[in-house]
């Protein structure tokens, strides 16, 4: 109350106040009954931002007390979601991330060979749901859609995470291949595409019932045109997978265009130089500092990033 009379009596003089609830934590006060770690909500309220003086969230917005609603006192929505590539990398790191959020369930988790995705069995926790995936075969997503059908039921799914994609050396001069382009086109492009085009079923089945779902495409900065003659970076930028991230691009923009009376929407993201096997140790983010505000973002998309490209920090790229 103390925060709404401020609000209330002050606001003549541009001074603002804002409530926040940190969540149930692992504290003295919260005991360990808690639902989150200290880390967890460090995580959550940082990112809450100023912005030219005034406040812009790019976390849980029921974390937020946000005059008059109180959300954060009300039970969150639960959200399903699926991410492919999550064996390693930022697909993994995402699913590390998103296990710990209590509104997620189930997060569903795609590889090519779950015998041999160490690091995602690795992960215990009974949300998460791992599911086999060859990204370019019809016949293996088709196969995919009756399972996570099966696990979301009559919910349908409320966020598509394309993550998976491949990088190799391939250049505009040299050694060039048509099995070498084909190779990232296929998997950074086409397979998003029939991926998601096979899942709209379920994806409209979530924007019925909640008004809304969600396609997040994992892109990169360098499939960005207007960025492109500015970029630096201290690993090669080879030219053939710069390509097939800009028609990725293309594809959240054309999901946006066509899709958005199905209240389906679709965004690009960059998970930033990241030290993994793609990006190498010569990378400038660690999975963590990429994946951690990455999820956040992902999990706070509205209207207003339909169709469009950010960073992993909430920095739109043009």
């Amino acid at each position: 109350m103390l925060t709404r009379k401020l609000y209330l009596e002050w606001k003549e003089d541009k001074i603002r106040a804002t409530s926040f609830c940190p969540g149930w934590v692992k504290t003295d006060m919260g005991t360990d009954a808690a639902m989150l770690t200290v880390s967890r909500t460090d995580f959550s309220l940082p990112n809450v931002t100023i912005v030219r003086g005034e406040l812009r969230n790019y976390s849980w917005k029921n974390r937020l007390f946000l005059s008059p609603s109180l959300s954060c006192l009300s039970r969150p929505t639960m959200v399903s979601i699926l991410v492919t590539g999550a064996n390693r990398g930022i697909g993994l790191g995402l699913v590390r991330q998103l296990v710990q959020e209590p509104s997620v369930t189930p997060v569903i988790a795609t590889a090519r060979n779950i015998d041999k995705a160490t690091d995602l069995k690795a992960i215990k926790s009974p949300k998460l749901h791992l599911v086999q995936l060859e990204m370019i075969d019809e016949q293996s997503i088709a196969q995919d859609v009756t399972k996570v059908s099966g696990i979301v039921g009559e919910n349908g799914l409320d966020f598509l995470v394309n993550n998976a994609g491949i990088f190799n050396q391939a250049k505009l001069a040299g050694d060039l291949s048509k099995a070498l382009v084909m190779e990232q086109f296929e998997v950074n492009t086409v397979a998003p595409l029939l991926l998601t085009n096979m899942f709209r079923g379920l994806l409209k089945k979530a924007a019925d019932k909640k008004g809304s779902s969600h396609i997040a495409n994992i892109s990169s900065t360098l499939g960005s045109i207007e960025f492109a003659p500015q970029i630096e970076t201290p690993m090669p930028i080879y030219a053939i997978y710069a390509i097939s991230k800009a028609a990725l691009n293309m594809l959240t923009r054309r999901l946006f265009l066509e899709w958005k009376e199905d209240k389906i929407r679709a965004t690009s993201f960059c998970p930033g130089y990241v030290k993994t096997d793609m990006g190498t140790d010569a990378a400038m983010l660690t999975l963590e500092e990429s994946t951690v505000p990455l999820a956040k973002l992902i999990l706070s998309l509205t209207e207003e990033h339909n169709g469009l490209y950010y960073r992993y920090n909430g920095e739109k790229i043009p």
